[in-house]
């Protein structure tokens, strides 16, 4: 809801504060908020902290329907480099294997995982606790 809406209708708000979230660019105390003419960036970033906000380490989370495959040391840590924003070439220097070696452990990670997208990893990445949200 817009910050101008709630701050108009706040007591139908009373007891939902923690599952609102206000568009805006006026922030109102001990509320969730958006400003969604932030840019692109800011915006998937506030989006990012909101979510790992509401779901710390797995708490309050449905549980999947089957386990998560395990990873091993080494495609934790490609995991993590790639959810911070680190291009293959980086990567590969960061953790001395080659390019080809981490595109490996990059497409291993999108089928073991089921994930299509750097956006899911970096996601799969928070839940697991890889990287911290202040990290993105």
């Amino acid at each position: 809801t817009s910050t101008e809406e709630f701050v108009l209708h706040r007591e139908a708000f009373r007891g939902r504060e923690r599952r609102t979230i206000l568009l805006g660019r006026t922030p109102v105390p001990g509320m969730h908020a958006i400003d969604p003419y932030a840019g692109e960036e800011r915006l998937v970033h506030a989006l990012m902290r909101l979510h790992c906000g509401a779901h710390p380490a797995g708490r309050g989370t449905a549980e999947p329907a089957s386990p998560a495959p395990a990873l091993s040391a080494r495609e934790t840590e490609v995991l993590a480099h790639i959810a911070r924003g680190l291009a293959n070439k980086q990567i590969a220097e960061r953790l001395g294997i080659g390019v080809t070696t981490v595109v490996s452990h990059r497409r291993n990670l999108m089928e073991k995982l089921g994930i299509k997208s750097v956006a899911g990893l970096t996601l799969h990445a928070l839940r697991l606790g890889c990287i911290a949200p202040d990290e993105l």
